[in-house]
């Protein structure tokens, strides 16, 4: 029992950090001017700490990365890195790394009938998710799918 709840706090406290790096890689590039892009260095650096905490490879997380902030900017995506996107998603182990997905899903306004039509199917199964984290990334998704 003792190594079940070591465990379980170990995997808690690797989520807390992984979430931490997370948030001040997403916040780095908004300080001072929010149309600032995020810089080449912060972002390898971000994403080898997420790498070495088993949240997202590095070049997942440097794509994705300058990816949302483009999606923020322009409120579009390409199809190419729509793909990608989805793709994405279900290939992510962790809650938190699916989140920054589910974020720059959120961040596309219009969505077309066609992105539309893609996006649902990769969102659905996390509608229902167990995990919260999870379940408020797709269902923001799908408010955004029903707004638009």
């Amino acid at each position: 029992m003792k190594k079940m709840i070591t465990r379980a706090g170990a995997g808690f406290g690797v989520a807390v950090a992984a979430l931490a790096v997370g948030l001040a890689g997403c916040a780095s590039h908004n300080q001072g001017n929010p149309d600032a892009a995020p810089s080449a260095g912060k972002m390898q650096s971000a994403g080898a700490s997420m790498q070495k905490e088993g949240v997202m490879s590095q070049a997942d997380y440097v794509r994705i990365e300058g990816l949302e902030y483009q999606v923020a900017r322009t409120r579009t995506i390409s199809d190419a890195d729509l793909d990608w996107t989805l793709t994405h998603i279900s290939a992510q182990n962790n809650a938190i790394a699916r989140a920054r997905f589910f974020n720059t899903l959120s961040n596309i306004n219009p969505m077309t009938a066609a992105q539309k039509a893609k996006i649902l199917p990769a969102i659905t199964p996390y509608l229902s998710s167990t995990d919260r984290l999870d379940q408020a990334g797709a269902q923001r998704v799908q408010k955004k799918m029903q707004a638009a």
